[in-house]
C-alpha cells in the first residue's frame, strides 16, 4: 500500500518535525510503503497535485486549516484517494468529528495503523461559497471570523512562532474574549441574511437575519466544542445557525463545552442557501481567515463534491483487538453504501523518502 504523508512541520508546535521522525524510523507498519513530505504553504496545491494521484492513502498531519488546504487539492483530481488524519493542529474539529483525534491521542502510532487496517472509506460532503475556497468543516461570517482574522495579525508579527499549542489556545480565548467585550462598532448590527432559495420563481423562504453566520458540516467547533448532533457530513445537506446577539454566540460555545448541558442544534438545514451581505462581512473558512465579503453581496452555498474518507472503527482497542504491525496485504475497507470508488490496493515492500 502507498501512503503519502504530508505533514505540516511548525502545526503543535513543531510536533510535525517529531511526527516525520517517528514515521520515518517506524518499522511496524509491514506492507506499507510511506512518502513522507514537509507541507510548503506557497506551493501545497502543486505538492498535493504532483504527490497524491495513485496513492492509496493521503495522511494529512496538521490542524483544521492543513487539513482544508489539502482537501482542496485533492478537490482537483478526477479520482482522489482517501484520505486519514494526525491531528497536531490546535482545534483539530474535523479529526475530532471523524474519530482520528480519539485514535491518535489515546492509542498512538500503534492504533493510527491498526485504525488504517480496519477503517472503512466513507464519503464526506465539500462545500463552496461562489468562487471562494471550498470547505468542508464549516465557514463562519462575522464575529468568529473577526477573531480569526485578529489571531491571524498576531501570527503575522512572528510571535505565533514562539507559542505552543497551550500559548496558541490562550491567544485564540484572548482574541475572543477582546471582541466580545469589546466590540468593533456597527459589528452588533444584524447584517447577514440566510434564506433557502426556490429555483422556480426565485422568491426565498425562511429568512433570517443575525450579525454571525456559521454553517457546519461537522459535530465539532472551536476547537472540540460539540455541536450540530443530528447533523451528519454525508448527507448532502448543511447546518446553519445565524445568530441575533452575541450573547447567542456564548451560549452555543457554553453549551458545547459543558457536558452537563445539550449540544446546539441548527436553525436551518438545507442542499442549498444563500446569503446576503448588509455591510462588509469578515469570513473564514474552516478555521482560516479569508477576508471580508463587500457589502449588498449575495452568494451561494452549495455542495460541491464528496470526497473519501477513512475512517476508524469507533470500537476500536488497539492492546486488545489488534497485534502489532500490519498484515502483508493491508486492504481499505469500502462503506457498502458509500458512493466512492475503492482506491487501487497494492502490497509493496515497507520504504521511506
Amino acid at each position: 500500500m502507498d501512503c503519502l504523508f504530508l505533514i505540516n512541520p511548525v502545526s503543535g508546535s513543531k510536533s510535525g518535525q517529531r511526527i516525520s521522525s517517528l514515521l520515518g524510523n517506524d518499522s511496524s507498519a509491514q506492507g506499507v510503503r510511506k512518502y513522507l513530505v514537509f507541507t510548503d504553504p506557497g506551493r501545497l496545491e502543486s505538492q498535493v497535485l504532483s504527490l497524491a494521484p495513485g496513492r492509496d492513502l493521503v495522511v494529512i498531519a496538521g490542524g483544521d486549516g492543513t487539513v482544508s488546504r489539502v482537501v482542496n487539492g485533492l478537490s482537483r483530481l478526477d479520482s482522489p484517494p482517501p484520505f486519514a488524519i494526525l491531528p497536531i493542529g490546535t482545534g483539530n474539529d474535523l479529526a475530532r468529528t471523524t474519530g482520528w483525534w480519539r485514535i491518535w491521542h489515546n492509542e498512538g502510532l500503534e492504533g493510527f495503523w491498526a485504525a488504517v487496517s480496519a477503517g472503512e472509506v466513507k464519503p464526506i460532503d465539500l462545500w463552496t461559497c461562489d468562487n471562494g475556497p471550498a470547505f468542508i468543516a464549516y465557514a463562519g461570517f462575522g464575529l468568529d471570523a473577526r477573531i480569526l482574522e485578529s489571531v491571524e495579525r498576531v501570527r503575522q508579527k512572528g510571535i505565533g512562532r514562539l507559542l505552543g499549542v497551550y500559548g496558541t489556545k490562550f491567544l485564540y480565548a484572548a482574541c475572543g474574549a477582546r471582541h466580545l467585550l469589546f466590540p468593533t462598532p456597527g459589528c452588533k448590527t444584524r447584517n447577514i441574511e440566510l434564506s433557502i432559495p426556490y429555483a422556480r420563481n426565485n422568491q426565498h423562504n425562511g429568512n433570517m437575519t443575525g450579525h454571525i453566520l456559521l454553517l457546519i458540516n461537522i459535530n465539532h467547533y472551536a476547537g472540540g466544542g460539540r455541536i450540530n448532533p443530528t447533523g451528519r457530513w454525508d448527507d448532502g445537506k448543511l447546518e446553519a445557525f445565524i445568530l441575533p446577539r452575541t450573547i447567542a454566540y456564548l451560549s452555543l460555545l457554553l453549551k458545547g463545552r459543558l457536558g452537563i448541558l445539550s449540544p446546539p442544534d441548527a436553525d436551518m438545514q438545507q442542499e442549498r442557501m444563500e446569503i446576503f451581505t448588509r455591510q462588509a462581512v469578515p469570513v473564514h473558512f474552516d478555521g482560516e481567515f479569508a477576508g471580508y465579503i463587500p457589502l449588498h453581496r449575495r452568494l451561494g452555498v452549495n455542495q460541491e463534491r464528496s470526497l473519501p474518507i477513512l475512517v476508524p472503527p469507533g470500537n476500536l482497542w488497539v492492546k486488545e483487538k489488534t497485534t502489532p504491525g500490519l498484515a502483508k496485504e493491508t486492504p481499505i475497507k469500502k462503506a457498502r453504501s458509500s458512493p466512492v470508488p475503492d482506491p487501487a490496493i497494492s502490497s509493496q515492500d515497507t520504504g521511506c523518502r
